[in-house]
């Protein structure tokens, strides 16, 4: 292993001038300096992410993935030497056995809107674990949000709703051609973020054609 390698040969490794191939009798490896160094480096930062995790760590990622679902570089800012893929691959082994992704059953519905209204919104590791069938904190949250959050209005768009929308997306603009939809939803206040994209993207985007193909 290069993390080992480079502990054990520290003298050698200093005496080496930038950019020479590093080598002695029993280690060559077919790298400069130049190239090895970066390597170390990293290897350094994150040689704690191969240590089993604790218990305590993997109650805090799963309490980080409910505030920041999917954004593993942000949740491995959190702990002290874990890699972002070392979070994703843990998240994946906690949450992977006996996790149901079908749809959902009326009980569970139910469940979903008590459940909610016991813990509010910020805490779906909680939510998920009472719901009658194993669910995934991310799914469970979607599902409330994109389907169940009654402060969300379903069916046809008004013409308010939709001024409001257009009026929010130019606001919302991000560098690379992005928006923010959630700051869009939070503008239009009566639509979620998933609404409001797809009402933009497949009805009222100006640079898309509509009407019969020619």
């Amino acid at each position: 292993m290069l993390l080992a390698w480079c502990i054990s040969k520290t003298s050698s490794l200093l005496t080496q001038p930038l950019g020479k191939r590093l080598y002695n009798t029993t280690v060559q490896l077919p790298r400069t300096a130049g190239q090895t160094l970066p390597k170390i480096q990293i290897e350094q930062k994150h040689a704690i992410s191969r240590r089993k995790f604790t218990p305590e760590e993997d109650k805090k990622l799963l309490q980080l993935y409910s505030k920041y679902p999917r954004q593993w570089s942000r949740i491995a800012s959190e702990f002290d030497h874990r890699a972002p893929p070392a979070i994703l691959n843990r998240y994946k082994a906690i949450t992977a056995k006996d996790v149901f992704y079908g749809p959902y059953q009326k009980k569970e519905i139910e469940a979903l809107r008590n459940l909610v209204e016991k813990y509010g919104e910020n805490d779906w590791v909680k939510v998920a674990a009472e719901m009658p069938r194993k669910r995934d904190p991310l799914t469970v949250r979607r599902t409330w949000m994109e389907a169940l959050d009654p402060q969300h209005k379903r069916g046809a768009w008004s013409k308010i709703e939709d001024e409001k929308l257009m009026e929010a997306i130019p606001r919302f603009h991000k560098e690379g051609n992005l928006v923010d939809w959630s700051a869009v939803a939070d503008a239009v206040k009566t639509r979620n973020r998933k609404q409001c994209y797809e009402r933009f993207m497949y009805q009222l985007n100006p640079s898309h054609t509509r009407g019969l193909y020619s």
